[in-house]
């Protein structure tokens, strides 16, 4: 016994003096082929460590993620990397978009499998040293290209754990985008509609308007009532142990509800501003827009269907319906879905449905290219009655300086378009103060052959 011993001994100093003197002079293959092959003969971690810094700073994440997994299926608990290493392994894994390296510090790091069982379940007791934010925001957009929706799931759970939602907005909207983005890219319909449906409930531009001071002081106010009561509950849990009158009590279950911003019987309130985009989420667009072509295809009551499928959701999935349309050349159905979707929520106001007011804006794109090609009655007819939607819609609020670019610009791609039609056109902007209005080439032009002084209201690009 005393024998083996030391004849193992003997073999894992050699094995060290070996890689030491590989260190200094031999090749990286070399060297990589050393620990991989007599990583069971407990080489100095501080040594072997040396080396994966050094695969790091070649941005070799291939060969150091290799070289970690053999290294802990030797003996994790001997070659028991620095922090240092982990945060920079994760910096370099997110600068890469390098999945392997990523998933290797989500599954030693964020949610370490070593630590999930049935007491703890994903809450994992050990934490070295926390992630940054933004280090968690650039890894969850690693594992969105790879529909990695486990781990954006997980990556949700550690910031709500240790950060706050409110006071690290900006992450948790990317967080929350990558949880539809990983489900869109992975093809999973029903998981990513779910997911954006929680979504659009967190932007307070879906919603009626309520002064962001109010919803700002609302949040704290939830958040900081919520802890005060749990600690309440858990003095009482303490004074019932104490007292035999209290035995029978329900006691209070303290488990922790990381980030709650609501309270019995109080109001909603949305943590994020402003409204979703359809340029936010580019594989759940791709994922939709697969879906409509389906159904266009089936010729068979599709604006209802489409009607249909946005009322069972969320009303801000129009505008995806919509832009998609727009870019199948489906102006006709577009424009249905447009005007159709307010009576749908007729408790929201139509400012509130058109949001942004990005509809108009594919619409009246795809009705240029209609109208280049031949003035038809049908696109000018849509063209006329989508721009008095918009109108109403604003009433009193002048609309964005994007509409008013698209609109003119569809306007000036019709030949059958005259100079009164313009003209009366500038006199319902007069009203508003507005920066001119940026046109191309083509259009410019369009204004000089109709004689219109064009200086006033609008440049060339």
């Amino acid at each position: 016994m005393l024998r083996s011993s030391l004849s193992h001994a003997v073999s894992r100093s050699r094995s060290t003096s070996s890689l030491a003197t590989l260190l200094s002079s031999a090749p990286e293959r070399q060297v990589f082929e050393h620990i991989a092959q007599n990583a069971t003969k407990m080489l100095q971690p501080p040594l072997v460590e040396q080396y994966l810094f050094r695969l790091l700073t070649q941005n070799n994440l291939n060969a150091a993620t290799s070289l970690v997994h053999i290294l802990y299926n030797a003996n994790a608990k001997h070659y028991r990397l620095s922090n240092q290493f982990w945060s920079l392994l994760a910096s370099s894994a997110a600068t890469q978009a390098h999945h392997a390296a990523a998933s290797l510090v989500f599954h030693e790091i964020v949610m370490p499998h070593t630590a999930v069982n049935e007491k703890n379940g994903f809450e994992n007791p050990e934490v070295p040293f926390l992630l940054l934010p933004t280090a968690l925001e650039q890894l969850a957009l690693v594992f969105v290209h790879a529909g990695n929706a486990e781990a954006v799931e997980g990556l949700r759970h550690y910031f709500r754990r240790f950060y706050s939602n409110l006071g690290h907005r900006d992450v948790y909207e990317t967080l929350n985008v990558a949880s539809v983005e990983s489900l869109a890219k992975k093809g999973d319909m029903e998981g990513a509609l779910e997911k954006y449906v929680e979504l659009a409930f967190k932007y307070r531009g879906h919603s009626s308007y309520k002064d962001p001071k109010d919803a700002i002081h609302s949040l704290k106010y939830a958040s900081h009532r919520n802890y005060k009561q749990r600690q309440e509950n858990i003095q009482k849990n303490l004074r019932s142990q104490k007292n035999q009158k209290y035995q029978d009590r329900f006691l209070f279950d303290p488990n922790i509800v990381y980030n709650k911003y609501t309270i019995p019987g109080g109001n909603y309130w949305s943590i994020l501003d402003g409204s979703l985009r359809v340029a936010d989420l580019p594989y759940f667009h791709a994922l939709l827009r697969s879906h409509i072509c389906k159904l266009i295809q089936e010729k068979h009551s599709v604006v209802d269907r489409l009607l249909s499928f946005i009322s069972c959701h969320h009303h801000s999935l129009h505008r995806f319906v919509v832009a998609i349309l727009c870019d199948l050349d489906c102006v006709e159905h577009a424009w249905a879905v447009m005007s159709k979707t307010p009576d749908l929520f007729p408790k929201l106001d139509a400012y509130v449905v058109y949001a942004g007011m990005d509809d108009f804006n594919y619409l009246f794109r795809a009705l240029r290219q209609r109208l280049e090609i031949s003035p038809s009655k049908d696109a000018l007819e849509i063209l006329a009655s989508s721009h008095a939607l918009v109108q109403q819609v604003a009433g009193d609020r002048p609309f964005p300086y994007s509409v008013r670019q698209s609109y003119l610009s569809a306007l000036l791609a019709s030949s059958s378009t005259g100079k009164h039609d313009v003209e009366r056109t500038i006199a319902t902007w007069s009203k508003d103060t507005f920066p001119k209005v940026l046109l191309d080439d083509h259009s410019y032009k369009r204004l000089q052959n109709l004689d219109i002084e064009a200086k006033n209201f609008c440049v060339v690009l």
